[in-house]
């Protein structure tokens, strides 16, 4: 994976292990320059490749909705598709 450039960032508030941790995520445009197998950390159980409209059309919580619709109309990402379709 090629980590071109952050997109949006946001903090929360999560218990790990009994304790109480100020968490900060950030989402980066990244390339995938050959497929690797994923792996996944505790937090998760498994993962799928979307399209956009493919993640729109599927059961998310609203704030991961709201974070699809925000990094899909993000100008990087915009720039991106139009150099990719030249």
């Amino acid at each position: 994976v090629s980590v071109e450039h952050p997109l949006t960032a946001f903090s929360f508030m999560m218990k790990h292990e009994g304790v109480n941790k100020h968490t900060v995520e950030i989402i980066y445009l990244c390339k995938l320059k050959n497929y690797q197998k994923v792996r996944l950390s505790f937090e998760h159980s498994d993962f799928k490749w979307t399209s956009f409209k493919e993640a729109q059309k599927m059961e998310l919580t609203d704030f991961m909705m709201n974070l699809v619709t925000s990094i899909q109309s993000h100008p990087l990402l915009l720039k991106t598709k139009k150099s990719v379709s030249h």
